[in-house]
This record gives structure tokens, sequence and C-alpha cells, in this order.
């Protein structure tokens, strides 16, 4: 997980990337999501960054947020290029690219006296 700030900061537009992958190449593929990083931060509107893997099935997913619509996908034409080699790797399949706003709803809950 990587943040801009400590606190997270609304609105927020996502990236969440999903794929399935070979298991026994998760440690290779965490290996390249990790060198991309500093590539990703320095793009313009970084907010947040994480990812995930299960190990006993191979899918895994990465999540970046971005300060607007327009920096998410400027994002994503700049860092493209690095998702095949790292799909090679993991012999990756069914990755799809889904955008999202990000929203938070309060719920207020009562109180039992």
């Amino acid at each position: 997980l990587e943040l801009a700030s400590p606190t997270p900061q609304l609105p927020s537009y996502a990236r969440v990337i999903t794929a399935w992958g070979d298991p026994k190449k998760a440690d290779k593929v965490i290996e390249m999501v990790r060198q991309t990083l500093p590539k990703l931060k320095q793009q313009p509107g970084f907010r947040s960054f994480s990812a995930g893997v299960n190990r006993a099935t191979g899918r895994g997913f990465t999540l970046s947020s971005w300060a607007t619509a327009e920096q998410r996908e400027a994002s994503n034409a700049a860092t493209a290029s690095s998702r095949q080699p790292v799909a090679d790797a993991g012999g990756m399949y069914g990755l799809q690219v889904q955008n999202f706003e990000t929203v938070v709803a309060e719920i207020k809950t009562p109180i039992r006296a």
C-alpha cells in the first residue's frame, strides 16, 4: 500500500486491474509491480496504490487512485506499456481494467443505552 498523503482525499478516481495468473509465478509478478511503482507515483495526481494476490488461485488486483479522471487517464497512457511484460511473466489471463469514482457514505447507527 502506498499513499501520497496520510489521509484519504475525496473525490478520487480509481483504476482497478484484475487478472488470473500462475500462482507459482506470484513472486515474480510482485517484484515487477514493485519495480513499476516509482513510475506510477511520479504521475501527476497520484493518490494511492494497493495490490493483492490470492496465492492459492493466482487471482490478483492492483488499485490506483487519482485526483481527477483526466489524471487517471493520463497515468494509464504513461504506464500501460508495463502491463504486458508483467502479464507475460505471470502467465496472466482475463486481464480487466476498470475505472471508478470513489465515494464515501457516512452511515450513522443508533447507540444503545
